[in-house]
């Protein structure tokens, strides 16, 4: 590992793997939430390093709504405006498409994030907290 600032460093303990996050400098995350727990969870902790760590970071946040669970903007939407409440996210922006799930969900989740990154010259980390699904 490189020299790293560690007043950047960031560890969450975790019973499966610990989390470490370290996000130097002024950046751009895009953070999947679809509204569930693991989604929700992972963009909690990432709006509580930015209020404790860096302040300079920007948040877009993507949500790609399965056609048979349109719900999930409302969900993904209600997380975020709570996350904004506790710890107040600066100008953010909350981007989202219709995914056809199935065979589609990966291709139309890259629908939505690629545009993203293709339309900017900066370098944006990309964030998701993906279930298992037991």
């Amino acid at each position: 590992m490189t020299d790293i600032d560690k007043s950047l460093e960031w560890i969450v303990p975790n019973s499966q793997d610990n989390i470490r996050i370290y996000i130097p400098g002024k950046r751009k995350l895009i953070v999947k939430v679809s509204g569930g727990a693991d989604s929700s969870i992972m963009a909690y902790i990432l709006a509580k390093y930015r209020h404790d760590f860096n302040l300079d970071l920007e948040f877009i946040f993507a949500s790609s709504v399965n056609q048979h669970l349109p719900y999930q903007f409302q969900f993904a939407k209600g997380v975020i405006e709570y996350i904004n409440s506790v710890y107040p996210l600066g100008n953010y922006q909350h981007v989202h498409n219709m995914n056809r799930g199935f065979d589609f969900y990966a291709s139309d989740q890259d629908l939505l994030t690629n545009p993203i990154h293709e339309n900017s010259s900066e370098h944006i980390l990309q964030w998701a907290g993906i279930t298992a699904n037991p």
